[in-house]
């Protein structure tokens, strides 16, 4: 009888995906090898594998919380709500777009319908606060255009210059 291997942890799942980034850099053929192209390989794949950590334990921490017994209040008259569905919500940081998956609740005392995981982690906006900072210095810089341009370029964010303006007035 074989027995079941243990789930890997947190940190050997770190650790496969930076032996991946490093991995990804024997791809490239040795010669030329130039300092240009690993640093923009390391750019592009370190930032893929923030991203990707950064959705991941941000994951965690919605499923964590939505076992308290604060998330499955009514954000509205603060009493109990029922569990409907699981919803997926993208957001875009300062990293790329995150996809989460979170709790669609109905409460059946004021009959309404809410997320209740978004007001307990600040998840409302679809841009977190580092990212609409980042947009608003860029806009105090430059035309939405020239942001949007310059966001990509420096921080590999790439938003359109529309959704720039809906960004800026966030703030």
């Amino acid at each position: 009888m074989q027995s079941e291997s243990p789930l890997p942890s947190r940190r050997e799942l770190l650790h496969a995906k930076l032996d991946a980034l490093l991995d990804a850099c024997d791809l490239i053929p040795s010669h030329p090898q130039t300092f240009d192209e690993m640093e923009n390989l390391f750019l592009i794949k370190g930032r893929q594998f923030l991203q990707e950590t950064f959705q991941d334990k941000l994951q965690e921490r919605i499923q964590q919380v939505e076992t308290t017994t604060e998330s499955k209040q009514c954000p509205h008259c603060k009493k109990k709500t029922q569990y409907k569905d699981t919803k997926a919500k993208s957001i875009t940081s300062v990293h790329g777009p995150v996809t989460l998956e979170r709790c669609y609740r109905h409460c059946p005392h004021c009959k309404k319908y809410s997320f209740p995981i978004e007001v307990t982690l600040g998840l409302a906006s679809l841009y977190t606060t580092a990212l609409t900072r980042l947009v608003t210095r860029c806009c105090g810089l430059w035309s939405y255009e020239l942001a949007a341009e310059n966001l990509a370029e420096l921080a590999r964010v790439h938003l359109s210059h529309t959704t720039i303006g809906t960004c800026f007035g966030l703030r």
